[in-house]
């Protein structure tokens, strides 16, 4: 995943209840405990350094922008994320991290090792990992 969809999806998980605000119709709909949620957090941009609050409202502009179906994907990798446990989120910060500290040559290296794992079926995955699990 880019850096520039990581930070995409890190805003996203700051600033998507804050949209409920900016669409009263959709106000309604929330839940208490969602409205109580999107209070907080449109308390904390506000409190935001101004050059902060600018770039979570243009991610969330380009975010708007996109066709329907990558927001969905990105609707829902955010909700997987929220899903996660918080020693799970850190030890993917800290791995992404280290992938961002590390050599141009190694990253283009795994990435292509990424595609190449992308290539193979449901079931070559599945027997590679079979084969590595001993």
């Amino acid at each position: 995943m880019g850096r520039h969809l990581i930070s995409a999806l890190l805003l996203f998980l700051f600033i998507s209840p804050l949209a409920a605000l900016a669409e009263d119709e959709k106000w309604n709909t929330l839940a208490p405990a969602e409205q109580s949620r999107v209070r907080e957090r449109w308390e904390k941009f506000k409190n935001l350094p101004e050059e902060k609050k600018i770039k979570i409202s243009e991610a969330y502009k380009r975010f708007r922008a996109l066709p329907p179906e990558k927001q969905k994907r990105i609707s829902q990798n955010v909700e997987r994320w929220r899903s996660l446990p918080p020693e799970k989120r850190e030890q993917m910060r800290t791995r992404f991290q280290r992938f961002q500290n590390m050599p141009p040559e190694r990253k283009q290296m795994l990435r292509q090792r990424l595609d190449k794992w992308r290539a193979l079926s449901p079931a070559q995955r599945q027997r590679f990992r079979e084969r590595f699990k001993r």
